[in-house]
């Protein structure tokens, strides 16, 4: 103790710089990073969500393969083409759609209703919500929501 004391004596009387804590190096500084960004990235008010889908993306909201979604690319509102990729916009999608969630097909709308698949197929144009993906048939999420919340056969 009384050796380091001398040394750290003999380093002031020459008028270097007393000894400095070494530099955060580790966690602390990885942690210190990441709580700036988390500030940085509270503070701005971009959207966290990409402006642009790809055609998988759409495929799953869809619920069509992305064979279909591509081949019907131009029929879809929103779409671009980037080089190879087929990107949809995010607002001309939701704008089309209502929002992002997935659609209902038809199955899960018979089950929702208690009814068969082709009472579903001959009355989807009396369903709100529905929507016509080629030979496919869809329904909007909230659209159904709504309607059995106020229909009998929900209750």
């Amino acid at each position: 103790m009384q050796v380091a004391n001398y040394f750290l004596a003999a380093k002031k009387r020459r008028g270097s710089p007393p000894l400095q804590r070494p530099a955060q190096t580790g966690r602390l500084v990885r942690r210190q990073m990441l709580s700036q960004l988390d500030h940085q990235l509270s503070e701005t008010s971009a959207s966290v969500f990409p402006p642009l889908l790809s055609d998988a993306d759409l495929a799953g909201i869809l619920g069509m393969t992305t064979s279909w979604v591509r081949s019907h690319a131009l029929e879809i509102p929103g779409f671009r083409r980037l080089g190879t990729y087929f990107r949809f916009c995010r607002q001309a999608v939701e704008q089309w759609l209502g929002s992002l969630d997935p659609l209902f097909d038809t199955v899960k709308v018979a089950e929702l209703m208690l009814v068969p698949d082709s009472w579903v197929y001959a009355h989807a144009d009396e369903i709100p919500g529905f929507l016509r993906l080629g030979r496919s048939v869809r329904f909007r999420r909230e659209s159904i929501h709504h309607f059995l919340a106020g229909s009998e056969v929900a209750q």
